[in-house]
């Protein structure tokens, strides 16, 4: 795989997608927030010559149409194995102007 990411921790995406079992080949990383434009669309698929890429799906939605190559997105998802419902009670509270208790 090729994979980028335009994340505040990139080498943390990186090694996500390897940890994930994923073969990284090549990895190319932008800013935080990076607005994705024709140009950094010919670099990646420049880098990543002809392999499948794979990047966040924050920055799978800032790409625009018509990708000369193809991507993926690898998802993450966040379980609490214990802690929930103290969690849950903090942000509710903030939610709604409290504090958290």
């Amino acid at each position: 795989m090729f994979a980028f990411s335009g994340l505040a921790r990139n080498a943390q995406f990186r090694d996500t997608v390897a940890a994930a079992g994923f073969r990284v080949e090549g990895f190319l990383p932008f800013p935080d927030h990076h607005a994705y434009g024709r140009g950094d669309l010919a670099r990646i698929a420049r880098e990543a010559g002809g392999l499948p890429a794979i990047t966040t799906e924050k920055d799978l939605v800032r790409l625009p149409g018509d990708l000369p190559f193809s991507v993926g997105a690898l998802r993450v998802e966040v379980e609490y194995l214990e802690g929930w419902d103290g969690i849950s009670r903090m942000i509710l509270s903030r939610l709604e102007g409290g504090s958290p208790s």
